[in-house]
C-alpha cells in the first residue's frame, strides 16, 4: 500500500505541476482533459481502497455500508466521467492521457521502490 500512497503524491504533484503549465501555454482545454482524468483516476483508486479495506479489513463492513461505497464507486464515478469526457469544454484526449498517466507514475514508483531495495 506504501506504493500506492507515493504514486498519489506523486500524481497530485504532477497535476498541481502540469495542468497550470499547460493552461499558461494555452492549452487550456487539454490542460482540463488531462487534470480531469489524473483526478478521477485518483478518486477511482481512493475508492477501490475504501472497497477493499472495508471488505478485507479487520472487521468487515456490513451490507449497507459496502453498498453506500458502491454506489459512489459505480454511478456516481462513472457517472462523472461520462460527463466529462463528452464535455466540450474537456478534451477526451487529455483525460484519456489523464488517466493513464495515473499507471506510468504507479509504475515509477514501484520500479524506484526496487532499484532502492537492491
Amino acid at each position: 500500500m506504501e506504493i500506492v500512497h507515493k504514486a498519489i503524491r506523486l500524481a497530485i504533484l504532477v497535476l498541481l505541476g502540469l495542468v497550470p503549465a499547460l493552461i499558461l501555454l494555452g492549452h487550456w482545454r487539454f490542460a482540463a482533459g488531462l487534470g480531469c482524468g489524473l483526478a478521477w483516476a485518483i478518486a477511482n483508486i481512493w475508492a477501490i481502497g475504501l472497497l477493499v479495506n472495508s471488505a478485507l479489513g479487520p472487521t468487515p463492513a456490513r451490507f449497507w455500508k459496502m453498498l453506500a461505497l458502491w454506489c459512489i464507486k459505480l454511478p456516481i464515478l462513472y457517472g462523472i466521467a461520462a460527463v466529462l469526457v463528452v464535455s466540450a469544454k474537456v478534451s477526451p484526449i487529455g483525460f484519456l492521457l489523464g488517466f493513464s498517466l495515473w499507471f506510468v507514475l504507479l509504475m515509477a514508483v514501484a520500479f524506484r521502490s526496487v532499484l532502492v531495495s537492491r
